[in-house]
């Protein structure tokens, strides 16, 4: 299709569809990076939130490191998609399809910033806590993975 046949509507559109579409790369990362915080047992490395020892670059080992770059890659992508989301949002000629699908998006992205949150509140990374956390875990990457596949 030459440039000349895509209206402009369209033409505006196809950029912020292929953002939201990148987005998919460093959701993948943010999967992988959470396997790493689980394997190193490293999800309450830094006991607070949204700050790791009230600090915004706490002082860094492999547990901290994991859990912090964890936590900073999650908000980069969350706010990148919120930034998307409402530019496509206020565009008029934004499909109402393509609305759906961010709404749902930025529900399921919700969800899975609340489980992460309440799995560090609840300690689900203590010893002895094993059925807890594959439970607590299913969960996060189940809703990840929808995320994932919805961006």
């Amino acid at each position: 299709m030459s440039r000349a046949a895509v209206g402009p509507a369209e033409s505006g559109l196809r950029p912020l569809g292929s953002a939201f579409a990148a987005l998919g790369v460093p959701g993948f990362c943010l999967i992988v990076l959470g396997a790493l915080v689980r394997a190193h047992e490293a999800g309450l490395a830094c006991p607070d939130w949204p700050l790791c020892f009230g600090l915004l670059v706490p002082e860094m080992n492999l547990r901290v490191g994991f859990e912090w770059s964890h936590r900073v890659l999650a908000g980069a992508i969350s706010l990148g998609f919120l930034g998307l989301s409402i530019r496509a949002l206020r565009r008029p000629d934004t499909p109402a399809g393509a609305q759906r699908l961010i709404w749902i998006t930025g529900l399921l992205l919700g969800i899975q910033i609340l489980l992460g949150v309440l799995e560090g509140a609840t300690g689900n990374f203590t010893e002895g806590n094993h059925r807890r956390q594959f439970g607590q875990q299913g969960k996060q990457l189940g809703s990840g993975s929808f995320t994932l596949g919805e961006l």
